[in-house]
């Protein structure tokens, strides 16, 4: 399978959200990655079953981290996470780690949750 075609399938399937957080591609400037759910270094390969779509943010604190986080190909995101208004609450303690390392609640990213609430877009 071509990247491209790879990462349209990882797209269409994430419906253009982060599958970390649920933002949504259209209310950030950058293009969201496609990033190894299981890192390469640690046994991960490049199967769509180990591919999801992450923001910037969430991308960057994931990295290559080893601890057990919510893992979108396997975990249901409603047992682990809800949402609180803009608050991402933790349901396990997985949902909690994920929250935590991927630093899902700093001020900025609820600032941006609130805002898409507001707009009916969240």
């Amino acid at each position: 399978m071509q990247d491209e075609d790879m990462e349209k399938q990882v797209r269409l399937r994430a419906n253009d959200k982060c599958e970390y957080c649920n933002a949504p591609q259209f209310a950030s400037r950058l293009k969201f990655h496609i990033e190894h759910i299981i890192a390469k270094k640690h046994g991960g390969g490049s199967e769509i079953e180990n591919l999801a779509l992450a923001c910037g943010r969430c991308n960057l604190h994931k990295g290559s981290n080893i601890t057990r986080l919510y893992n979108p190909r396997v975990d249901q995101w409603m047992q682990h996470f809800r949402f609180d208004g803009p608050v991402l609450t933790a349901l396990t303690a997985i949902g909690e780690t994920t929250i935590l390392v991927l630093k899902m609640n700093n001020p900025y990213q609820m600032a941006a949750r609130q805002a898409l609430i507001d707009e009916g877009d969240f």
